[in-house]
């Protein structure tokens, strides 16, 4: 029984280690097993939600938008890190049109192989799995 709270307490940390906190470097395969992947997924579940039963509507979308903006910056802050550019280049990613294509070239920009001013290089994926 312990263990498995020492577990859960461990995985809690992580998710906010994550999500949260923009400090520190994320690498290709992070950024895309926890930036991309969990909106995809998250995406296309509420947009079938929202087109069989229309759960979006009005007030709803604005009070969702702070739950999922912020822990998608915090992952792409820290990708813009390891890139070695400052997090408040995750601002590109709001404009119209071209946002969502920045997010994309970010996955694909290698990082660093050195310690630059955010950190270590990140090996978060491999300490993970």
């Amino acid at each position: 029984m312990h263990q498995k709270i020492a577990v859960l307490s461990t995985m809690s940390v992580e998710i906010k280690k994550i999500y949260l906190y923009t400090s520190g470097r994320y690498n290709r395969k992070s950024y895309l097993l926890y930036g991309v992947l969990p909106f995809l997924v998250l995406g296309a579940v509420l947009g079938f939600l929202n087109a069989t039963y229309g759960i979006l509507d009005g007030l709803s979308e604005y009070l969702i938008l702070p739950f999922i903006v912020w822990p998608l910056l915090a992952v792409q802050i820290k990708r813009w890190h390891d890139i070695g550019l400052s997090g408040w280049f995750s601002v590109l990613t709001f404009l119209p049109y071209v946002g969502h294509i920045i997010a994309c070239i970010i996955g694909l920009i290698p990082g660093n192989n050195n310690k630059n001013r955010f950190g270590s290089p990140s090996n978060q994926l491999d300490q993970s799995l």
